[in-house]
């Protein structure tokens, strides 16, 4: 799928790496109350994370439709799910893990802003507490403040049809299925080789500006 191959994996997710290494210690270190765990291999191209059991057991009932539809539909939308495994060592409880490809493919230096969008404005609206950053992940109300005040998200009308044509595939799957419970990832990059040719652009600004005119755009003083 997506022409990905096991060197690609090795490449990528290699235990040999000691960058991937840093960042498996790292993302247990930093694991919540709810023991969830994930971490991004070195370059960036995929993510491990665990899953629930229950989960666990819906995607191996859908995973030979949801194959076929991403043979069927290369642009599809969908998140690149490339495995699922379950890890059982000795008397202990097995571990679910999701083997994913990155979503998100532009590079952080060029990010404007990204968002997590459920076609809803109930509750979908992160307020700046001065800790808002480019690589925050931004909700639906955010980005309708963005889209009032500055000229983006202009997509030629091939593009618009194409998109939904897309969404339309996808979500029949879901609701094959009767999944609902999902989100678009939505990415607002700078033209990198815009970024190249005018970097004072970028680069004139320091920190407190830039954090000053995050919070005019996306709110006051607390978050939810």
């Amino acid at each position: 799928m997506d022409n990905k191959s096991i060197e690609d994996l090795q490449k990528s997710l290699g235990p040999e790496i000691e960058a991937n290494m840093e960042q498996i210690f790292a993302s247990g270190e930093g694991m919540g109350k709810s023991g969830s765990f994930f971490f991004f291999s070195h370059d960036g191209n995929f993510l491990i994370k665990t899953m629930t059991s229950s989960d666990f057991q819906a995607f191996m009932k859908i995973f030979k439709y949801y194959f076929e539809h991403i043979n069927l539909y290369p642009n599809s939308l969908l998140a690149r799910i490339y495995g699922v495994y379950s890890v059982k060592m000795d008397e202990s409880l097995p571990v679910y893990l999701i083997l994913m490809g990155n979503s998100k493919k532009c590079d952080n230096r060029y990010l404007k802003a990204n968002f997590d969008l459920k076609g809803s404005t109930s509750k979908r609206e992160v307020f700046d507490k001065g800790q808002i950053k480019n690589t925050t992940t931004l909700k639906d109300l955010n980005l309708i403040k963005i889209k009032n005040e500055e000229n983006c998200l202009l997509f030629q009308t091939e593009d618009i049809k194409a998109i939904m044509t897309q969404v339309g595939y996808d979500i029949s799957l879901l609701n094959q299925f009767n999944l609902m419970d999902y989100s678009l990832l939505l990415a607002i990059e700078y033209n990198p080789e815009y970024v190249r040719k005018y970097p004072s652009e970028f680069l004139q600004k320091d920190e407190t500006q830039i954090q000053k005119e995050r919070s005019a755009k996306y709110g006051k003083t607390y978050t939810r």
